[in-house]
């Protein structure tokens, strides 16, 4: 089975829709006593919203910007920028294995060809119009089969 196998659950219908695609829900609906949408989630929870506004040096640390390599799906994906994927301790602390590049302007790091580990390189551009959808298999397939052989990857 795929590391991505698991079947979507069905999500709950939450609002219904008016025939302009709008939500009839009267929850999102606003006055000026009661505020809806954003602007309630910003007042019930002022603290998280305070927060995320402002990042000092220690939050940014523990935020997913500042994070190095991040786990996707434990010790099998990790997510990373092209410089903690050339972080060759890094890599080698989480026993990265596998590399799949999907930039195409980024080499693979050198730790990683002088390894000589597998690796796949989608030369994707970072813009709107790039079609994904053509890439998709081809990157499960390759993240599928470096997990059956007990590889860790990252992209």
């Amino acid at each position: 089975p795929s590391v991505f196998g698991s079947p979507m659950l069905p999500l709950p219908s939450c609002a219904t829709f008016a025939d302009d695609g709008f939500p009839e829900d009267e929850s999102l609906e606003e006055d000026a006593e009661t505020p809806a949408g954003p602007r309630r989630f910003e007042l019930q929870h002022e603290s998280i919203h305070a927060a995320s506004l402002s990042l000092d040096d220690e939050s940014f640390s523990r935020s997913a910007l500042g994070a190095g390599l991040t786990p996707i799906v434990d010790g099998v994906l990790y997510l990373g920028s092209a410089k903690d994927v050339g972080d060759a301790a890094a890599c080698a602390a989480l026993g990265i294995g596998a590399h799949l590049c999907v930039a195409k302007d980024v080499a693979f790091p050198a730790h990683a060809v002088a390894s000589d580990v597998p690796t796949l390189h989608l030369p994707l551009r970072d813009a709107a119009d790039e079609c994904l959808k053509e890439h998709v298999d081809t990157a499960i397939a390759f993240i599928d089969e470096q997990a059956a052989a007990g590889r860790r990857v990252v992209v």
